[in-house]
């Protein structure tokens, strides 16, 4: 079921649900590896009015992007052939959850995809830019409420501090 494979490699759903619902193949491009968000909000639009293009990652992405079958303009569509319902896709997704053992499955949303997207984009170092963008967030005081501290991480980066005072030869 194409919203199984998306939903096994979470670290790839960044984009929102009037996005996903509006995203057209004509807005992939596997020559460049990217997608053209420019749609998903109520007005055509996205949220913030401003297209931006999101990476699309080689191994991870790329094949469930090309698997997907080509039954319409639109990369997207309920198991039934119709365009993307929020309400259905937040019900499979809860649905989901609880197969795969989550505890409180009801608690998950697309957009707690979203929040753990920018996390673990945060724990592995990447450019604030580039999550920001990706994201589709035009101020990164949006882009701090995703950022959560990872305590492992806290340590290590608290360990790697140096307190040795280095002898200083006039």
């Amino acid at each position: 079921m194409i919203f199984q494979s998306i939903f096994n490699d979470i670290r790839d759903i960044l984009i929102r649900i009037g996005e996903l619902q509006q995203l057209r193949w004509e807005d992939v491009d596997f020559d460049l590896n990217v997608i053209h968000i420019q749609r998903g909000g109520g007005d055509g639009k996205t949220k913030d009015k401003e297209d931006r293009f999101i990476p699309i990652h080689a191994r991870k992405l790329k094949p469930i992007l090309r698997s997907l079958p080509r039954k319409s303009e639109m990369v997207f569509l309920m198991p039934d052939g119709r365009q993307v319902s929020p309400k259905k896709l937040r019900a499979y997704l809860k649905s989901l959850s609880k197969q795969c053992g989550f505890q409180n499955p009801r608690q998950y949303k697309l957009h707690t995809f979203r929040y753990f997207f920018a996390s673990y984009c945060a724990q592995q170092n990447l450019s604030y830019k580039y999550i920001l963008e990706w994201m589709g967030h035009s101020s990164s005081a949006i882009l701090d409420m995703y950022f959560t501290m990872n305590d492992r991480q806290a340590q290590a980066a608290m360990n790697s501090l140096s307190f040795t005072i280095e002898k200083v030869e006039n």
